[in-house]
């Protein structure tokens, strides 16, 4: 088979599969991803079962329930892990500066794209395939034909193709990983659910009601194609789907396109050049009115922290006006958004969309400074400039404290739309349930968490960034750590709830160690109540912020205490090896 695969026609598949082979990240996300699907299937399973007294046979022609969980499942893993494993696909050949080599080869330009798309895929249809035990077991209950079941296998095996292809255009189109990885999740959030934002927003300003045909508004989203043809043929299904077949087509072609006039672009800042361009232009338009400066740029020059300066000057937040600009174009649309949803939340009395914004605003806040920390000094690895840095005279945790400024600013942005949905909503409850302590309270842990929640999140990627070699391992390798903290300790609380048949008091306290429960226990006072079983949550959320600033500190203590080590400065300490020097694969020849 390896010989197959390095003979022609597939020769940069082959390579790409035995790259993946040999590389240990690719078997701790396959475990990691199968620890979850199966965790969370069995606490399912387990659910169904206490809830029919525990005789498993009530639930012969249950099965397919069991089912639309475990393709429910394969959605969520689908759209967390596929843009993060491709996005890398043709951004690491960039990097490594072998995508030219390529293109001396004999392989055509379509044949790169679709080696390097079938090639990162493989590794995600292993994940399809590690729920085949557990598809025998919902089969076995019964409910579930034949078509129902290949129509399902079909809708997870396009939503693969369509959100690949997503992927790798914007991998062809970036120029390095990291902006390949935050277009990929950023811009999907938009493809799918801009059409019905938009047809919301058109309502709000014409004083109607959303309208809008759900089929239409909806074609490209293979989720709600399977949840609307559920029990469908699978003809009926594939007629459905051809949007999404034609927009997995449109998105290859668009790869194609950038493949070869976007290989030899150079790493820089798209906003950052708008930015300039603009600053150019108001200076000439600011002569024509006598030179009145509304806001004085301080002095940007170096003084005690050049690399600080460095790392921020070349991002669109060096200028003071930069900033502000960012501000209201993150701060913008979120009011609006905000604005509308309590609008036409008040017609019916509530305002929980409120809620679904702010875990999407979470998402994205978390996603882009997780892949942004990872690669702080990854990149410096792989331009070759590393060495120039540690060259200076600055120690090795001044280096890392003057990298976390830029970091720290990044946060400050991201912090934006989070507080700004927060304070939203506290008005909007303000306004339809009287106001009073609760909400006070509501904006105070709020604002905590984003306190608390995006530092612990940098400090923490930044640690794995600091041990990893290349970007993909590093932004991989946080996601994967990043969802592991936010799911496993609320399977953890479900496992034990229905193991003992409690559902509150000590038994579900894992859940204080997410912080996906924490928010949840924020919007939903009585969540907190009844889950706790306390008379005093708000001391419990205490203790919680407090273990979260505790391993916040941890991990900035780990970074700065072995700051030379990690850089490379030093070697590990006495009586530690690699598995290299081991080997004895590091002993010159005598």
């Amino acid at each position: 088979m390896k010989g197959l695969l390095h003979s022609a026609p597939f020769p940069l598949l082959g390579k790409d599969l035995v790259e993946q082979a040999a590389r240990r990240r690719t078997y701790v996300v396959r475990v990691v991803y199968a620890v979850l699907l199966f965790l969370c299937f069995l606490l399912f399973f387990y659910e169904m079962a206490s809830s029919m007294a525990g005789d498993i046979f009530w639930m012969l022609g249950y099965g397919k329930r069991m089912f639309e969980f475990l393709v429910a499942m394969q959605f969520v893993g689908i759209f967390l892990f596929l843009p993060a494993m491709m996005s890398a696909a043709l951004t690491y050949e960039k990097e490594r500066d072998s995508l030219s080599l390529l293109f001396i080869t004999r392989l055509r330009p379509w044949e790169i794209l679709l080696q390097k798309y079938v090639g990162h895929l493989i590794p995600m249809f292993t994940f399809l395939f590690l729920s085949l035990p557990l598809l025998a077991i919902c089969y076995a209950y019964g409910g579930i034909t034949t078509a129902y079941l290949s129509s399902a296998v079909f809708v997870l095996v396009l939503t693969c193709l369509q959100v690949g292809a997503w992927a790798l255009m914007f991998s062809s189109f970036c120029s390095g990983t990291v902006q390949a990885f935050v277009c990929s999740y950023v811009m999907g959030v938009l493809f799918y659910l801009g059409p019905a934002i938009c047809c919301v927003l058109v309502a709000l300003f014409t004083g109607g009601r959303p309208g809008g045909d759900e089929d239409v508004l909806f074609a490209l989203f293979p989720v709600y194609i399977f949840v609307d043809t559920l029990g469908g043929t699978l003809g009926r299904v594939a007629v459905r789907s051809i949007p999404i077949m034609l927009s997995t087509v449109v998105f290859l072609v668009l790869a194609r396109a950038f493949l070869v006039r976007r290989a030899f672009v150079l790493r820089r800042s798209v906003m950052l050049k708008v930015f300039r361009w603009l600053d150019g232009f108001m200076h000439r338009l600011n002569r024509l009115v006598g030179g009145i400066v509304l806001v004085k740029e301080p002095d940007t020059l170096p003084e005690n922290a050049p690399i600080a300066w460095r790392e921020v000057s070349k991002q669109p937040l060096g200028k003071l006006s930069h900033l502000i600009r960012i501000f209201l174009l993150i701060e913008a649309p979120t009011v609006l958004i905000g604005g509308a949803v309590v609008v036409l939340g008040s017609f019916r009395g509530d305002c929980e969309e409120l809620t679904l914004l702010l875990y999407m605003v979470w998402a994205l806040a978390a996603l882009i400074l997780t892949a942004r920390s990872a690669n702080a000094f990854v990149s410096e690895r792989a331009n070759q400039t590393l060495d120039v840095l540690l060259a200076t005279p600055m120690s090795g945790p001044d280096i890392i404290l003057q990298k976390v400024r830029a970091l720290r600013q990044s946060a400050f942005v991201l912090a934006v739309p989070i507080v700004t949905v927060v304070l939203i909503e506290a008005w909007a409850e303000s306004w339809t349930r009287g106001g009073g302590p609760p909400a006070l309270v509501y904006v105070a842990f709020s604002l905590a968490a984003a306190g608390i929640f995006l530092p612990m999140i940098y400090w923490v990627s930044l640690w794995i960034g600091l041990r990893a070699r290349t970007r993909a391992r590093a932004i991989i390798t946080s996601l994967v750590v990043l969802v592991s903290w936010c799911a496993l300790p609320i399977l953890a609380a479900m496992a034990l709830t229905i193991l003992t048949g409690v559902d509150e008091g000590p038994v579900v306290y894992p859940l204080l160690l997410s912080p996906v429960s924490i928010i949840a226990m924020v919007e939903f006072p009585e969540l907190a109540d009844d889950v706790l079983g306390t008379p005093v949550p708000v001391l419990a959320l205490v203790l919680t912020y407090a273990w979260h600033a505790a391993v916040w500190f941890l991990f900035r203590w780990l970074c700065l205490e072995n700051a030379d080590r990690y850089l490379g400065r030093i070697g590990p300490p006495a009586g530690r090896r690699t598995r290299r020097e081991s080997k004895g694969l590091n002993r010159r020849p005598v």
